[in-house]
């Protein structure tokens, strides 16, 4: 096997040039390139980092107003568990208040009737008890005024004292 040392040379000649072109490569991507990469890496490093502290951030208040709404929900049904039973004594109270009020007017309608029987009892006794002792003794003075009727007033007021005597 023969190998042309032409050929070798060019093939050396091409991979020195491929080495430099490389090397050189190498030196414009380390000076122009990778500053901007490590720029834009970053920038992106800042935006994915901010991007998860709101995410965070807004867990956080999620979290925060999923508690405060657990809370309010307890609050509520407390609140409505004393409504219920505020609601109920002032019922009670109130149904205390209407009894209280209903014999009150039954008392009021008893004294009332009181007031009027004894009204018209006063007024029975201003004009006809008057009147009957009137007739009363105008009927005594014609039974008892002649001689039989003294008689007869003299015996009873003699078995009137005759009955004291016996109880006494």
């Amino acid at each position: 096997m023969f190998i042309d040392i032409n050929e070798l040379m060019t093939i050396i000649f091409e991979l020195t040039l491929f080495g430099i072109f490389v090397y050189y490569l190498g030196g414009i991507i380390k000076q122009h390139i990778a500053p901007a990469l490590r720029e834009q890496i970053k920038e992106q490093i800042k935006y994915w980092k901010s991007l998860w502290a709101k995410k965070e951030k807004q867990r956080r208040k999620y979290h925060d107003l999923e508690r405060a709404i657990v809370e309010q929900k307890e609050k509520l049904i407390s609140l409505e568990s004393k409504m219920k039973k505020w609601h109920k004594g002032l019922q009670k109270q109130h149904a205390e208040k209407l009894q209280q009020q209903e014999t009150i007017k039954e008392k009021i309608i008893q004294k009332k009737k009181l007031q009027m029987k004894n009204a018209t009892l006063q007024l029975l006794e201003k004009k006809v008890l008057p009147q009957a002792f009137i007739k009363t003794r105008k009927n005594l003075q014609e039974e008892f005024s002649h001689e039989r009727g003294k008689l007869q007033l003299s015996e009873l007021i003699k078995s009137l004292s005759g009955t004291q005597g016996e109880q006494s």
